[in-house]
């Protein structure tokens, strides 16, 4: 080994206080990096195992009068939810047909416009 690298030929410019200061820095980070991780495996266990998830709404594609209200020539111009409901903005050859439809159930509320 050369004089270079002995531990004498690095002379420590820091004082002890700040040496302390430094060593405490690093201990709480190094506790918070340990929490932090537990945190976010307890969320991922939580979130995994948890309750089940409420039932979805009913797929508005598949109902039959939905369908053959739109026809083949529609085009959904916009499409809203509120309160479990959805309304529907559709262009058809026919003309603008707003249709409100209930989530849940999948059945058509209301249809204004068109004919």
């Amino acid at each position: 080994m050369s004089d270079k690298d002995t531990p004498e030929a690095y002379p420590s410019s820091w004082s002890p206080r700040a040496t302390r200061i430094l060593q405490v820095a690093v201990i709480v980070m190094g506790v918070l990096i340990v929490i932090g991780f537990f945190v976010v495996v307890g969320t991922i266990v939580n979130r995994m195992g948890g309750e089940e998830m409420p039932e979805g709404p009913a797929s508005v594609v598949s109902r039959p009068e939905i369908a053959a209200l739109l026809g083949p020539d529609a085009e959904v111009v916009s499409a809203q939810t509120d309160s479990g409901r959805l309304a529907l903005t559709v262009k058809t050859p026919e003309g603008i047909r707003v249709l409100l439809i209930d989530m849940r159930s999948g059945q058509i509320i209301s249809v204004v416009g068109g004919s």
